[in-house]
C-alpha cells in the first residue's frame, strides 16, 4: 500500500471577501513546511509503519491557499476558514519504505549520543513542530535507541544496524 501525504512547503495566501467574492492581495506565508510537520500524521498510522508492504511518500508541495475572510478579528482573519488549496509545484519528495529511509530525518551534523533538544537545534526545527519526533523515531520506527541520561534529558543514538560509519 502506498500513502502519499502532501506537506505544505511554500504557501501563498489569497483572502476572499465572503460577501462579494472579491479576491484580496496575494502574499507569501512566513511559515515554511518540512518533513517533521508530517510526523503527527505518521503517528496516527504508527502500528503500520514497520509493515514491509507500506510505503509512505512525503511530498513537499508549494501551494496557493484561498481563505475566506470570515474570522472573529476586526480584519476577519483570526479563525477564518480555508476555501481551497491548489498545489503549484513539488519542491521535494521523501519515500519511506523501510526503517533505513527514516535516516533522512536525522541532521548530518548530529552528535551521538544526543538529546531531543540537541536534535531539534541541529536540524534547526521549530520546537512546536518538533514535539515527540525522537519518541516516534525510537518507539514506533525503531531507528533510535535510548542509551542513558544527561541530567533530566534522555540520550538517544542510532541503532547499530542503521549507523553509517
Amino acid at each position: 500500500m502506498r500513502v502519499v501525504y502532501p506537506v505544505p512547503h511554500v504557501k501563498y495566501i489569497t483572502w476572499i471577501d465572503p460577501e462579494t467574492g472579491e479576491l484580496g492581495a496575494r502574499h507569501r506565508s512566513p511559515k515554511t513546511g518540512n518533513y517533521y510537520t508530517a510526523v503527527r500524521e505518521l503517528y496516527k498510522i504508527r502500528r503500520y509503519i514497520r509493515d514491509p508492504r507500506l510505503t509512505v511518500d512525503l511530498v513537499l508541495t508549494d501551494m496557493e491557499e484561498y481563505r475566506l475572510q470570515d474570522g472573529k478579528a476586526g480584519n476577519g482573519k483570526k479563525g477564518s476558514h480555508r476555501f481551497d488549496r491548489i498545489p503549484t509545484a513539488i519542491a521535494d519528495e521523501l519515500v519511506l519504505s523501510e526503517t533505513r529511509d527514516y535516516l533522512a530525518f536525522l541532521p548530518p551534523e548530529l552528535p551521538e549520543p544526543f538529546t531531543a533538544k540537541e536534535f531539534q537545534k541541529a536540524g534547526k526545527y521549530r520546537p512546536d513542530r518538533f514535539a515527540n519526533v525522537t519518541k516516534f523515531l525510537c518507539d514506533e520506527v525503531g531507528l533510535l535507541e535510548k542509551c542513558g541520561k544527561k541530567g533530566n534529558a534522555i540520550l538517544y543514538r542510532t541503532k547499530e544496524a542503521f549507523r553509517e560509519d
